[in-house]
């Protein structure tokens, strides 16, 4: 009698499952060899979270996860990571946490308003592109804040931002903030 290695997966009437999901094999400069192995946890239709942490050679664990919530009148999705690195270079960082967050929620409020939020945030300005992550070339970061109302063809808008500024040529200039800008158009 011989064991053989078998694959096994729901069938396509299953909608969510837990389970592992296929890891992905990680090479660069900054973490070396690497290993993300991804957990899919359906905690019910409407909540998931994906455990990924990535595993490497030369740094220490990098802790990764995504979690996404739909609501009957809204969604909310946050992934972000957190590393303890003991050669990083930013001096301002005494604790040597270095970590992001993307956040994305919307909301309707009623039947006129609507509210969402895009916050992105990155410890200092060589993370992103050390673990080769989402909005790694871009300049700066953009977070804002929003309320919509749309009533027939009128619309109106009360919003603020925040910059945080990734590149190393734009660090020492002041970020701007805009708080708040409002808008109405009335036809």
């Amino acid at each position: 009698v011989f064991y053989t290695p078998f694959f096994s997966h729901p069938d396509p009437s299953v909608k969510h499952r837990s389970g592992f999901l296929f890891p992905r094999i990680i090479s660069s400069n900054f973490l070396g060899a690497a290993i993300q192995p991804q957990y899919f946890w359906d905690i019910n239709p409407q909540t998931n979270i994906i455990f990924n942490p990535i595993i490497s050679t030369e740094k220490d664990p990098v802790y990764s996860a995504a979690f996404s919530k739909y609501f009957y009148r809204g969604e909310l999705n946050a992934s972000g990571t957190i590393l303890q690195d003991s050669d990083n270079n930013n001096k301002s960082d005494k604790h040597n946490t270095r970590g992001n967050l993307f956040l994305y929620g919307r909301y309707e409020l009623n039947d006129y308003w609507v509210a969402d939020t895009d916050i992105n945030y990155a410890s200092d300005h060589t993370y992103l592109n050390d673990l080769n992550l989402p909005k790694k070339d871009d300049s700066w970061l953009t977070s804002r804040l929003r309320f919509q109302s749309f009533d027939n063809r009128n619309y109106a808008y009360v919003e603020g931002y925040y910059y945080d500024m990734l590149s190393y040529d734009l660090q020492n200039i002041n970020k701007p903030y805009v708080m708040p800008i409002m808008g109405y158009e009335y036809i």
